[in-house]
């Protein structure tokens, strides 16, 4: 199903959304947008294997760029990108939508990201989410916000989340 759903009827005018660097994976679409009469859309990344990205409605009070999209297999030349309920390739999109101009699309994004998002409940807990885009068989990162040298740690399989930890240390 849709991962990000922004506006959710086909009928409902929305008034004003800003969207600005986030990082979409998974989902078919990734982001939906229904019905805005504003959208200030940039610095967003947006990564799937079906469809990425469906819009419905009026993009005249759309300020559109600097997004970029992954899709694998295809990439822009995949029928992936929907607007007004007709799918296309990337090329496609921009030009049915009006659009994107300074969009990019390719088919891997090649690289490692990190997320740290500390608990704010609970000190010294955290979610950390990493893409490794590239296969890498480690990932380092700088958990200092969250942990104290020396302090006890242990990190979960969120596929697993009660199974033995990946890894950690404990004394």
């Amino acid at each position: 199903g849709t991962n990000v759903w922004v506006g959710y009827t086909e009928t409902t005018q929305n008034a004003d959304l800003v969207l600005r660097g986030n990082y979409v994976v998974g989902g078919s679409p990734a982001l939906r947008l229904r019905r805005w009469s504003q959208v200030s859309a940039s610095e967003n990344t947006i990564v799937g294997r079906a469809e990425i990205l469906n819009l419905l409605g009026s993009r005249a009070g759309y300020d559109w760029s600097g997004n970029r999209y992954y899709r694998e297999p295809g990439g822009a030349g995949a029928t992936a990108w929907t607007v007004d309920n007709a799918a296309g390739t990337f090329a496609q999109w921009q030009s049915r939508s009006g659009i994107g101009g300074s969009d990019l699309a390719a088919t891997d994004p090649g690289d490692v990201r990190v997320f740290v998002r500390p608990n704010r409940y609970e000190h010294g807990r955290a979610n950390v989410t990493i893409y490794n885009w590239i296969g890498a068989g480690s990932v380092a990162d700088d958990l200092r916000s969250i942990l104290s040298p020396g302090q006890r740690y242990q990190v979960g399989n969120v596929q697993d989340f009660f199974g033995v930890p990946v890894v950690g240390a404990y004394s």
